[in-house]
Parts: structure tokens; sequence; C-alpha cells
């Protein structure tokens, strides 16, 4: 438990500096493929902690938001 833990720790401290980035980019705004990109981390962490919690992760989709073609 002490290792999951740790990781944990240091999930949550990289996701803290990528958004501390994102927030401090150019004129504040990110760019859309950045937040798309974190959007997909971010999901990602919450299945896997959803299935150590031994819950069903099926519900939330990995690419929350796709991307737009143009």
């Amino acid at each position: 438990m002490k290792t999951i833990r740790s990781m944990f720790e240091q999930l949550y401290w990289a996701d803290g500096r990528i958004l501390d980035s994102l927030q401090t980019a150019g004129d504040g705004n990110a760019e859309p493929e950045a937040v798309r990109l974190l959007s997909h981390i971010l999901r990602s962490e919450q299945v896997w902690l959803t299935r150590l919690q031994d819950l069903d992760s099926n519900h939330l989709p990995l690419w929350p938001y796709r991307r737009t073609r143009t």
C-alpha cells in the first residue's frame, strides 16, 4: 500500500505541475490539444483508481473530448 500511495502522490504532484504550466502559458489560454491530452491523462488515472477500488470503470470514457476536424 505504501508504494501505491507514493505513486498517487507523484501523480498528484505531476498533474499539478502540468496544470500550472497550462495556466501560465501565453495569454492564459492553453492550447486545445494540450487540454485534450491532459483530460485523457486525468481520465485514465480516474479509470485506474476506480479499478483499484474494485469498481466498474466502463462508464468512464478515456477520451472525454473528441478532436474536431477542421
